[in-house]
């Protein structure tokens, strides 16, 4: 029998062949996220900016786009989803992740008042949601070029945009969350006494 890859010029699946292993060199095995929705919401936005670096140096700079808007999407939303699961459970709200990003955001911004220190933040940031939403509302933007009947999911008028941008608007959405993220372990240490 000959190998089928003399046949084509290239390597193609085998029987047998597993796509999932931990075997290997070392520097070709990686460790699966770890850290819960924190652990996942890192791993899409490091991928994201490593994609964003490519594309911005010349590389791959239209292949990259929407995989690009995707990771950051997702990023937003694990983020989200991790604050929202952990405010719930501090207050006692009622939460049930989907993929929704303002429902999300609102049962964050349910317990941050305009009176914080991060007053201007959160006011920027209801409307960054507010626009990844509009764009994006149930995370199908990105995936697909459209639903089977042709049409695209994005506006007529979305046909460019600045990733460099969006890369940097994801770090300060980052570090607010971060900030966030460090008031809600505060509000549950003093919720404990």
């Amino acid at each position: 029998m000959t190998d089928p890859d003399d046949d084509f010029g290239f390597p193609l699946l085998r029987l047998g062949d597993k796509t999932f292993s931990a075997d290997g060199i070392s520097s070709d095995v990686a460790w699966v996220p770890a850290g819960g929705w924190w652990g996942y919401a890192s791993a899409y936005k490091a991928a994201a900016d490593v994609l964003v670096d490519e594309a911005v140096s010349g590389r791959d700079r239209i292949d990259s786009v929407a995989p690009i808007l995707f990771l950051y999407r997702h990023y937003l939303e694990l983020a989200l989803k991790a604050l929202a699961s952990e405010t719930a459970r501090i207050f006692g709200d009622r939460y049930s992740p989907n993929h929704d990003l303002l429902k999300a955001w609102r049962v964050v911004r349910s317990r941050f008042s305009d009176q914080d220190e991060q007053a201007i933040a959160l006011q920027a940031l209801d409307i960054l949601v507010e626009e990844w939403s509009s764009i994006d509302p149930g995370s199908f933007s990105f995936r697909y070029p459209g639903p089977l009947k042709g049409e695209s999911f994005l506006p007529d008028d979305f046909d460019n945009v600045n990733i460099r941008q969006v890369a940097e608007r994801m770090d300060q959405a980052n570090n607010l969350f971060l900030a966030l993220d460090v008031g809600l372990d505060r509000e549950e240490r003093r919720r404990r006494g």
